[in-house]
């Protein structure tokens, strides 16, 4: 019985930045109480993806930019490289610099481009409804992050003098692919709608109006008193007189009456 080692070692994989990433996303939306609303995925009628960069711009996966749910049936595919060009990023890019795009963070232990270490990837999409339907923007995320898989393969081949044992260590760097759906979806509220409209009433003294105009149109024959003493000029040259008399004349009458009264008392008195 002998045994013979025979060790090969293997780097990297040719060509990984040109296999495919196929992704599917969707959503869903809750009212407060818990009854669902509304949902929908890349596949659904009138659904449209939309890939941009992070300056808004748009970007090409698969030979396109613009995703609708025809073309999405089978997933949005592109390859690996496509994605990462998506993010501003590849995969023998600088990993200080694609931290220093991705927002920052800690650059410790972080090795010299992502094909050594692996990163993370999320894909984040803003959904909104549009006139036509809805609409998914999908912005990419890369983050150098260490992605270590390790796996072993034991595989006992069976010979006619000894046994004979294969196996494999294999020590991956990968992508860790994630998902992360936001947006919000506007939804008439009645109570609210109320609310808005007493407050715009009350801001905007409209109550003053409507009371005005009830007063000077709808009063019957009153309203014509209002609507001429609402236009007449004052002229306070010309009114201070007239004002200041007619407040002397009821001074005096009121006197009069007072003293007619005290001497009528004192008369009856008297007799």
């Amino acid at each position: 019985c002998s045994t013979t080692n025979h060790n090969k070692d293997e780097f990297f994989i040719v060509d990984v930045e040109d296999q495919f990433l196929t992704v599917f996303h969707g959503f869903k939306v809750e009212e407060f109480e818990g009854d669902r609303w509304g949902r929908g995925s890349s596949s659904t009628a009138g659904m449209v993806t939309r890939i941009v960069r992070h300056d808004g711009s748009d970007c090409r996966i698969g030979g396109k930019s613009t995703w609708t749910s025809y073309d999405a049936r089978m997933g949005i595919t592109g390859r690996l490289r496509e994605w990462l060009a998506c993010a501003g990023a590849s995969l023998d890019a600088n990993s200080r610099a694609v931290l220093d795009l991705a927002g920052g963070g800690e650059d410790v232990g972080l090795a010299p481009h992502l094909r050594t270490m692996g990163f993370s990837m999320q894909l984040v999409v803003d959904y909104k409804s549009t006139s036509d339907g809805m609409e998914g923007l999908l912005h990419v995320h890369v983050v150098p992050r260490w992605t270590m898989r390790k796996k072993t393969d034991l595989v006992q081949l069976s010979g006619q003098s000894y046994n004979q044992a294969v196996w494999r260590d294999r020590t991956a760097m990968g992508v860790a692919v994630s998902l992360k759906a936001v947006g919000a979806f506007p939804r008439f509220d009645p109570p609210k709608a109320l609310t808005l409209f007493v407050d715009s009433v009350v801001l905007l003294t409209l109550p003053v109006y409507l009371i005005r105009l009830i007063l000077l149109y709808c009063m019957g024959n009153i309203s014509p008193v209002y609507r001429c003493a609402r236009v007449m000029r004052v002229n306070p040259y010309r009114d201070f007189h007239c004002s200041f008399a007619k407040m002397m004349v009821a001074m005096a009458g009121f006197r009069l009456l007072v003293d007619a009264g005290s001497s009528a008392g004192a008369l009856g008195r008297l007799s």
